[in-house]
């Protein structure tokens, strides 16, 4: 885990070398037990250049599932891309959520990232040893009624909030789209795995919009085009169009097929292309 963080800040810093500014200080850490649900998570907390300038300023933050993997990459590629004024991209507090367990956390992904409990595909999986899949709702629980709060108080946030999650975090992050919908003004999904459960994502989604509620949310849903599971595109696909048509008030929804790329070599590029969009412009409140 901290290997992981250490290996990505030794990229940062030979980055803050080139550009001849002050290097990045390391990510805070911390661990926490949950009340909701007794589990143990952990948080890295990435703060921007300018936080200790100016005490009355207040940022917009980045949340990112799978922090135990994804966190080095998505502040990473961000730094990068700020250092070099990439699309006049701002300053941001970038957290990274993840399961506190290292031996743990590829099962646990499936417990806490599921919108609901699939048999099969616990028995497909195999290396649960005893944890039930389904736990997507608690966990969302969890993001906004302690772990978001939290951030608010510990830091100084503003209400501009992106959620970026890959693979069952992508799912994760459409189900939260649909219900906790405009908590996050921004997402970034990429390779969703909207396979899950018989595609469960599709029966959620067809409930929110009998509501006809608005989606103030840019979203950027991207894919590997030489994904390893055969209908990871064809439902990634089925989404976009499904969504599309639906002209959800408020949303602003971009797609990209990264051609050639598999389910693990595109995450880079949609990280890359996903800030790109979301911080284009602002959606409407």
């Amino acid at each position: 885990m901290r290997a992981v963080c250490t290996s990505v800040l030794v990229l940062v810093l030979a980055t803050a070398a080139a550009a001849q500014v002050r290097p990045v200080a390391p990510p805070e850490y911390r661990e926490f037990t949950s009340k909701i649900n007794g589990r143990e998570y952990a948080t890295w907390v990435l703060l921007p250049d300018s936080y200790t300038k100016d005490a009355s300023r207040r940022f917009p933050v980045v949340y990112v599932i799978d922090g135990q993997l994804i966190f080095p990459l998505v502040s990473s590629i961000y730094r990068g891309m700020w250092l070099g004024k990439d699309d006049n991209l701002p300053e941001l507090i970038i957290v990274g959520v993840d399961s506190q367990q290292v031996e743990r956390w590829g099962a646990l992904r499936f417990v806490n990232l599921t919108p609901t409990r699939s048999i099969k595909r616990e028995a497909e999986v195999g290396f649960l040893n005893g944890l039930h899949s389904g736990e997507g709702p608690t966990f969302l629980r969890v993001l906004t009624e302690e772990l978001l709060p939290d951030i608010d108080r510990r830091y100084r946030t503003s209400d501009d909030r992106t959620l970026t999650g890959f693979s069952l975090g992508g799912l994760f992050g459409a189900y939260t789209l649909f219900q906790a919908p405009n908590t996050f003004r921004r997402m970034i999904l990429g390779s969703p795995a909207f396979y899950w459960d018989d595609t469960v994502i599709f029966k959620i989604e067809e409930k929110f919009a009998a509501a006809r509620q608005p989606l103030h949310t840019r979203v950027f849903i991207a894919a590997g085009g030489a994904e390893s599971q055969a209908d990871m595109l064809e439902y990634f696909q089925r989404f976009v169009s499904v969504v599309n048509n639906r002209h959800y008030e408020g949303l602003l929804l971009e797609s990209h097929v990264f051609d050639g790329e598999t389910h693990m070599s595109s995450e880079a590029p949609i990280v890359a292309r996903g800030m790109r969009v979301v911080f284009r412009e602002s959606p409407s409140k």
